[in-house]
């Protein structure tokens, strides 16, 4: 069983061919929505999972010609569901994600407990998208450190 770490690593290493597709190679966009998912790993397993053994952390995706959605869902009571809508005080050593995410032009919805979030990306070319790009769905489960 990997680490959380190695397990994140692993999944953007395997997200990317389908990032590529999705952005048309456009590196900032594949570099935007990497981090934005490696955030809300990292939300799961520290604020969700306490880091506890064990704990699972699942994720969802799915692409279409016009959106790529991400869903990841804890075993905890998940990060505070609140999306700041300023940026917080550079002064705090920490909250700052979410902001990002949103600011980066990303949609995301909380589950009703906290436990899962779901970030959507819509295509900045969808008119250009290649009809053999079919609609793909993956799950994902990562397991808490060792």
């Amino acid at each position: 069983m990997f680490s959380t770490d190695e397990q994140i690593e692993l999944f953007a290493n395997e997200i990317s061919p389908v990032l590529e597709d999705f952005a048309f190679g456009n590196k900032q966009e594949i570099f935007n929505i990497k981090s934005a998912l490696i955030e809300l790993l990292i939300n799961a397993q520290e604020h969700g999972n306490k880091f506890e053994t064990g704990r699972k952390i699942f994720i969802e995706w799915e692409m279409t010609s016009e959106l790529l959605t991400f869903s990841i869902e804890d075993e905890g009571n998940g990060p505070p569901h609140t999306i700041p809508t300023q940026c917080p005080p550079l002064s705090n050593a920490r909250g700052r994600g979410l902001w990002l995410i949103v600011e980066t032009g990303f949609t995301l919805f909380f589950n009703e407990r906290g436990n899962k979030v779901t970030m959507v990306v819509k295509t900045k070319g969808a008119n250009h998208i290649n009809s053999d790009i079919n609609d793909k769905k993956k799950n994902l489960n990562f397991y808490g450190n060792n």
